[in-house]
């Protein structure tokens, strides 16, 4: 009975949303049931909010708001793959 719930609730969990409450179960969820693409996605997403957190406490950086969301929307993805490969070296 106990299995049973817990794949109930592995069903229900929504990365999208599940990523702040619980990052290692989503992690593992999405692993086992989404897929390295999907992993992906959420790796250049998170580097988009990288730069986006950056740009939000630096003090010195003065430009326009549409140039800071441009070089989010370009660098982002780049910035979360170099976190992912640094990442990675440091766990070997």
């Amino acid at each position: 009975m106990n299995e049973l719930q817990e794949t109930k609730q592995q069903e229900m969990l929504h990365p999208f949303f599940s990523i702040w409450l619980h990052p290692k179960k989503t992690a593992r969820y999405i692993l086992d049931h989404k897929g390295l693409g999907y992993a992906i996605i959420f790796i250049l997403l998170g580097g988009m909010a990288s730069v986006l957190f950056s740009a939000m406490d630096s003090e010195s950086l003065d430009l326009p708001t549409w140039a800071i969301l441009l070089i989010c929307l370009i660098g982002g993805p780049f910035i979360g793959l170099f976190h992912l490969l640094l990442g990675q070296g440091y766990s070997y």
